[in-house]
């Protein structure tokens, strides 16, 4: 995929979920220590994958939440599924830019766009907030 036909999905990505999720997203590199440092530091973290593997790269086709309670997930399941993301995701988020952020008074937001590699993006919601 050409370079700017990625940044064209990446900014679509950031004006959807912008308005979708009435955040104020914005691109920014964090590091795999700085990501495990915010799972670290808050203790009800979420997930929620959304796949893009029937419909294209701008029409997910299924979400798949990661929640303690969920699925009888306990937050340190949740926590693997976070931590096994982080790895999985961290080459391709060292080349681009294709992290979005979103700080609130009571959590991080964090948005993985992966739909040109793995046909999925991710929200990691790092919060001490019980959910």
């Amino acid at each position: 995929m050409k370079k700017k036909d990625k940044y064209k999905i990446f900014n679509y990505a950031k004006e959807q979920y912008s308005k979708d999720f009435n955040r104020n997203y914005a691109f920014k590199h964090l590091s795999k220590k700085e990501l495990y440092k915010l799972l670290e530091k808050n203790r009800h973290s979420s997930m929620c994958e959304w796949d893009y593997c029937c419909c294209g790269l701008y029409c997910n086709c299924w979400q798949e939440p990661y929640e303690e309670g969920n699925w009888n997930m306990t937050q340190e399941n949740v926590n693997d599924f976070i931590r096994h993301t982080i790895d999985k995701t961290a080459k391709i988020c060292r080349k681009d830019s294709r992290m979005l952020y979103c700080e609130t008074n009571e959590e991080v937001n964090i948005v993985i766009i992966a739909r040109d590699v793995f046909q999925m993006d991710y929200l990691i919601t790092f919060t001490n907030e019980e959910i």
